[in-house]
């Protein structure tokens, strides 16, 4: 199971990149994200809030509809004229955002 985790890995079927950050400068508080990483928030009032919104193409159709009203496209990678495989993934002018790259002397 482990191997098999690792090749997938390696392959970059299933790999993917989040980022969520925070900056909090006096009274101010900026938040940004991409991807699925979460920021919650809990004031000591105990009142808790979702501070970003999630970016899966699967469930977010908002996040659908801005890509291709910007001119990208949504879709599944189609391998070789076959039938269209994995996650949604977004093309903006063609380009693929989800890939997988091991440089000489990376390692997992």
């Amino acid at each position: 199971m482990l191997t098999q985790f690792l090749n997938e890995l390696v392959s970059g079927e299933t790999s993917g990149t989040t980022v969520t950050f925070v900056i909090i400068d006096g009274w101010t508080i900026t938040v940004g994200s991409v991807g699925d990483s979460r920021c919650i928030l809990n004031t000591q009032g105990g009142v808790v809030s979702l501070m970003t919104v999630d970016h899966r193409l699967e469930e977010n159709v908002e996040e659908r509809e801005r890509i291709t009203a910007s001119g990208g496209e949504v879709g599944r990678l189609n391998v070789f004229g076959g039938n269209a495989v994995g996650p949604l993934r977004c093309w903006p002018g063609g380009l693929c955002l989800s890939s997988f790259q091991m440089l000489e002397g990376d390692s997992l």
